[in-house]
């Protein structure tokens, strides 16, 4: 995901972005403001969840945590996405064939169960 917000943000448009871990200083020098957030509801800051709600573009990349997708599983994200959304925002979201496990060289589709 930082690679994306670093290109948006070097186009010109205000990125704001979330990591799990210590903010990336290549992402501040692009210009990508960052907050930490780990997919829980208590660390879903009231900052990410009104930017998530006004947002024009919504990409969302981060990966599965312990609880599972914050995007999916997280209630309070899922309602600033669903707001965002019936604003008219463009919702991406980027997943990865690596949530299915190893499948020992057989081929993946959407019918593969994870």
């Amino acid at each position: 995901g930082g690679a994306v917000a670093r290109q948006l943000a070097l186009g010109g448009l205000e990125v704001l972005g979330t990591t799990r871990g210590q903010p990336n200083a290549e992402d501040a020098r692009a210009g990508v403001r960052t907050l930490v957030m780990d997919g829980s509801s208590e660390t879903a800051s009231a900052e990410l969840l009104q930017a998530i709600r006004e947002a024009s573009v919504v990409v969302a990349t981060a990966p599965p945590g312990e609880a599972g997708d914050p995007f999916l599983t997280d209630a309070a994200l899922a309602e600033a996405l669903a707001a965002a959304g019936s604003s008219g925002a463009l919702l991406i979201y980027l997943s990865s064939v690596g949530v299915y496990g190893d499948q020992q060289g057989h081929h993946v589709t959407e019918a593969t169960p994870p």
